[in-house]
């Protein structure tokens, strides 16, 4: 090869390598990491290290906490935690909602808002649509089991006139688990017919999960890391399809675990006298048999004298009546922003109905 071809493909790839090493810079400035060697990727995909972002909690697992430096976030939202392990709706509560009922939400990433920005997650759109306060006690990756022990913390801690239970049908299975992602979890099995509680204190986690060679080096990179979480956050982020899924199952009877959980909400209800709400969220992929458990089990709060509300008709309405919009209304995993305000929209009324009652 002649000097003159290699000159221009030398200049060629000199230039690309000072252009990716300016925007190293001014980005690692941007996030402020100029001097961090972490492996960004790894701080992403990590549980207590990412941009959720939790921290360990010997009684639940994780529970939302702020983070002491920003990190990229996987779909290019704003995630604000603030005290107590609650997630921000994006301002203030609205004005003379201090003289009303407090409204708290409890559930997994569908009730947190994974993938949309803070003022986007149905609860704030719901705080908005009441005027009455919500609080977001919602956190990713929760089964229902851990759902209902942060209502049993955080009921009396903020005396709501309403506590709303949002589950997906996969939470129930996640019942069975002492592990998800590689993470402890608190967990009830049955003996002799009795809920105990089991994996209490959590241990503290242990990441078993590395992405490999050529994304792990990548990962490096805080350029290449914010670029490739925001553009393909799928291949980018899960690599291996099975890490989501590095669990520790301990049992079967996630559904027996989950009717079992009734009475206690129950309890909470007689004990503090909050008005209870369970629903049944629903994401695009839930199975026949998930579907049949999430429905047994809005059946039995109804029978504990507890209200249900199942969304799966009005979903089936919106995607018989215009498919495009009930595609619109989902993310990568989660809900969108206008999924969310369409959700908001159907429990306002409720909301509304509960609080006029004495």
């Amino acid at each position: 090869m002649s000097d003159t071809v290699k000159h221009p493909i030398a200049l060629a790839f000199g230039g690309i390598a000072f252009a990716f090493l300016v925007g190293e810079i001014v980005m690692r400035i941007y996030g402020g990491v100029f001097f961090s060697t972490d492996n960004f990727l790894e701080s992403e995909i990590h549980l207590f290290r990412s941009s959720y972002p939790s921290i360990h909690d010997t009684q639940l697992g994780w529970i939302p906490h702020a983070p002491e430096r920003p990190t990229p976030n996987a779909s290019g939202t704003t995630v604000t935690v603030i005290e107590g392990g609650i997630r921000s709706n994006g301002g203030p509560p609205p004005p003379g909602s201090e003289s009303k009922q407090t409204i708290l939400a409890v559930g997994d990433s569908m009730t947190w808002g994974d993938e949309v920005s803070d003022a986007e997650s149905w609860p704030a759109v719901l705080e908005r649509l009441t005027g009455q306060r919500v609080i977001n006690a919602g956190v990713a990756g929760y089964g229902f089991d851990q759902t209902v022990l942060r209502a049993e913390i955080e009921v009396p801690k903020y005396r709501p006139g309403l506590l709303i239970v949002s589950l997906i049908p996969d939470d129930i299975a996640r019942n069975e688990l002492s592990s998800r992602t590689g993470v402890g979890k608190p967990y009830f099995d049955l003996e002799d017919g009795q809920l105990v509680l089991k994996n209490v204190p959590v241990p503290q986690p242990v990441v078993t999960y590395r992405p490999g060679l050529v994304r792990g080096a990548l990962g490096h990179s805080y350029l290449v890391n914010f670029a490739a979480t925001l553009l393909i956050p799928g291949m980018w982020l899960r690599g291996k399809p099975d890490y989501m899924i590095a669990e520790t199952r301990v049992h079967h009877h996630g559904l027996e675990v989950a009717l079992a959980l009734i009475p206690r909400l129950v309890a909470l209800k007689n004990t503090y006298g909050v008005h209870i709400l369970v629903m049944l969220q629903h994401g695009r992929d839930s199975s026949d048999v998930e579907f049949a458990n999430g429905i047994k089990l809005m059946n039995a709060a109804r029978e504990a004298g507890l209200d249900g509300f199942d969304l799966g008709p009005a979903l089936a309405a919106v995607f018989k009546a215009t498919p495009k919009k009930w595609d619109e209304m989902f993310l990568f995993f989660h809900m969108s922003a206008l999924g969310n305000e369409w959700l908001a929209k159907q429990l306002a009324p409720i909301v509304r109905k509960v609080a006029s009652e004495p």
